[in-house]
């Protein structure tokens, strides 16, 4: 919710429950709940790794929202993917463009550089 600079807490709690919905985020959960289930499970963790800084989860958030903004009755994403628009874009163009300029560096530095506390947890585990 640290995300949301509404006042209001309940409205930044639905915005950030929509992202979370749209976006499939199913689990919050610590190391140290993640390690306690695994154990419960008989499985040993041998590796583990945090990633996506704060910074890139923020920026990601941020592209979400402008990307879900409605113009008229339709989300942005939707002009650019499905539209008139891509008469001028052709919709190869489109992707190339948001793949290269928009989201290159965020998915290289949310995936690829080490932090220590991350907002993912990369975890592996065998049976002990």
């Amino acid at each position: 919710m640290e995300y949301e600079s509404d006042i209001n807490k309940i409205k930044a709690k639905k915005k950030l429950n929509n992202f979370n919905r749209r976006t499939r985020h199913l689990r919050y959960r610590s190391f140290s709940e993640w390690e306690k289930i695994f154990t419960e499970n008989n499985l040993k963790i041998i590796f583990y790794k945090y990633y996506f800084p704060k910074d890139v989860a923020l920026y990601w958030y941020k592209l979400f929202k402008i990307f879900t903004l409605k113009i008229g009755n339709r989300e942005l994403w939707s002009y650019l993917g499905e539209s008139k628009i891509t008469k001028f874009f052709p919709k190869n163009i489109v992707i190339e463009l948001l793949e290269s300029i928009i989201l290159k560096k965020p998915y290289e530095n949310a995936f690829f550089t080490n932090t220590e506390n991350g907002a993912q947890l990369f975890i592996v585990a065998k049976k002990t």
